[in-house]
């Protein structure tokens, strides 16, 4: 294994163990938002260290398309809190957009996991290692009555 693989390894785990932890605790606190950024200088790292790496196709392809929509996103995430001041509804514009990076992180680790399962008919894994995470990941952002992204609306509110 080449020492960018295990880079680019080591920054996917940070990215998912910081990712997942941040959004489980409470949010605007010191805490939350040293993780955050931990969590998003960790995403760039990883998503930067994924264009050293094409053993795959020999040349670059579609996850490096994807590398650079995830970049996107996790940009438009840190836009909104870092000029909040020009967005009344900044904390639900980012919690979707940081929410969907860390759903994308997660779709993206399945991807190196498709292969386990070859006995498996393709589309049934592609369920199980990117449509099921879509799907559950947006449930718990809109999920019934928008829950949850109106608690952390509302605990941003009461502050």
């Amino acid at each position: 294994m080449s020492s960018i693989v295990v880079v680019h390894t080591l920054f996917g785990v940070l990215s998912l163990i910081t990712g997942a932890v941040n959004l489980l605790m409470t949010k605007g606190t010191r805490l939350h938002r040293r993780i955050g950024w931990i969590y998003a200088g960790s995403m760039y790292l990883l998503l930067f260290s994924s264009f050293f790496i094409y053993d795959a196709f020999g040349q670059y392809g579609v996850f490096h398309v994807l590398s650079v929509l995830s970049g996107a996103g996790l940009t438009i995430a840190l836009y909104f809190p870092l000029f909040r001041r020009y967005h009344p509804h900044w904390i639900a514009h980012h919690y979707v957009w940081i929410a969907y990076s860390y759903i994308g992180l997660v779709m993206a680790t399945g991807s190196h996991f498709i292969d386990m399962l070859p006995h498996w008919p393709f589309v049934l894994r592609a369920f199980l290692f990117w449509g099921l995470p879509f799907l559950v990941g947006s449930i718990l952002i809109f999920g019934p009555g928008r829950r949850t992204l109106k608690t952390v609306v509302q605990g941003f509110a009461s502050r």
